[in-house]
């Protein structure tokens, strides 16, 4: 037995030494949203040329990160690691665990705002990972990203993504299916040959257009090792949604948006405006929860989000938990004419269940400690 001061610092220290056994690239995954599934479309993109190892689920803190490191074998080829960030300086940590080579920052919001004095101290938490992987390999950043964008232009070995002009893996021309997949193009230059531009047409099976933004990050890693259209198509092209991200199912010929995962500011209002996006003949239910750990921006934050949903039109609002009441209070104030404000999970189900009608898409959506998937398992249940 060993005794040590700190198990938690001696994990991180055993890890660092037993990564550095291995001489293969390590890609890095941070940002506020998209995180795991952009790890996910990385690692399928990646598997069909490389033996590679990932994180696994969303350890991506002081544990996950040396577990997930602990898997490479002499057959490891490539490992795909996610960071997440709680706190000011956590992701300088875990890149002197990890060590990465290459790294991918999909966006940066305001999650986990309340252990950040400021925005700009979350943007440089998190491009700390650009910083780490200088002179040693490649950067992927989200070029949509206001917050981002510097960081092209002070780093020579990062290349960004998005939907806009000017970014070097552009989707173009998104187009929503009726499963809420999109169907879209990614042009971009060819990196074996300068001033040579490819475009390969993706049809994305897993909803929201946010996923738009986690695929081209997956296919620009993919091409950079060397990956080939087909195959990262292919790989992109068979992607599916995980349990309660995105996940759209019906019952009842009703849809049902599960995206009770987690949440925050930017991914509440990108699953809302999916919501109004996506096809329905009927009503669009929204039903909230919680956004946890913005400290004193949260009152403000949920407000905002109840203005945004009466803006955008949708037909029903349910909001549960005591943050949550800003949400419902600021919708109808912004002219939402139905919304209603419950104290628990199984009073929402019984809202819902007395209101869908066939047709209606339901989105359901709030940070882990509200666990809104319990409105289903209550509707499904009634």
């Amino acid at each position: 037995v060993l005794h040590v001061p700190d198990t938690t610092r001696a994990l991180g220290e055993l890890a660092a030494i037993y990564r550095r056994k291995f001489d293969i690239p390590i890609v890095a995954v941070t940002g506020t949203n998209g995180k795991t599934t952009t790890k996910e479309m990385v690692f399928s993109v990646l598997s069909q040329r490389y033996k590679v190892v990932r994180s696994q689920g969303n350890f991506n803190n002081q544990y996950g990160v040396p577990l997930a490191l602990f898997q490479l074998t002499g057959e490891t080829e490539i490992a795909v690691i996610e960071l997440g960030a709680s706190y000011p300086g956590e992701i300088a940590q875990l890149c002197d665990i990890a060590h990465p080579t290459h790294g991918i920052i999909t966006n940066i919001g305001k999650a986990h705002i309340e252990f950040f004095k400021t925005e700009d101290e979350v943007v440089q938490t998190k491009t700390t990972l650009l910083r780490a992987i200088k002179d040693r390999g490649t950067g992927f950043i989200n070029g949509d990203d206001d917050r981002l964008k510097p960081f092209a232009e002070q780093f020579d070995n990062v290349l960004t993504f998005g939907l806009s002009e000017g970014v070097n893996f552009r989707g173009n021309n998104p187009i929503m299916k009726p499963d809420g997949g999109f169907v879209f193009w990614i042009n971009y230059e060819d990196m074996h040959k300068t001033g040579s531009f490819n475009r390969m047409r993706i049809r994305l099976s897993v909803p929201g257009r946010n996923n738009i933004y986690n695929a081209l990050a997956a296919a620009a890693v993919g091409l950079n090792f060397g990956i080939d259209e087909t195959a990262v198509r292919g790989r992109l092209e068979s992607f599916t949604s995980f349990s309660q991200r995105m996940e759209v199912t019906e019952w009842n010929n009703v849809k049902i948006i599960n995206d009770s995962y987690n949440a925050n500011p930017n991914s509440m209002i990108a699953a809302l405006e999916f919501l109004v996006e996506y096809p329905s003949a009927g009503n669009r239910f929204a039903v909230l929860g919680d956004m946890l750990e913005l400290g004193a921006i949260s009152k403000k934050e949920h407000e905002s989000l109840g203005k945004r949903a009466a803006d955008l039109g949708i037909d029903r609002l349910i909001t549960i938990g005591q943050n949550a009441q800003y949400i419902s209070d600021s919708a109808g104030e912004s002219g939402l004419r139905d919304c209603k404000h419950v104290t628990a999970h199984k009073e929402a189900a019984r809202l819902l269940r007395e209101e869908l009608k066939p047709g209606d898409v339901v989105l359901v959506k709030g940070s882990r400690g509200s666990a809104m998937e319990k409105v289903l398992e209550y509707l499904y249940q009634i």
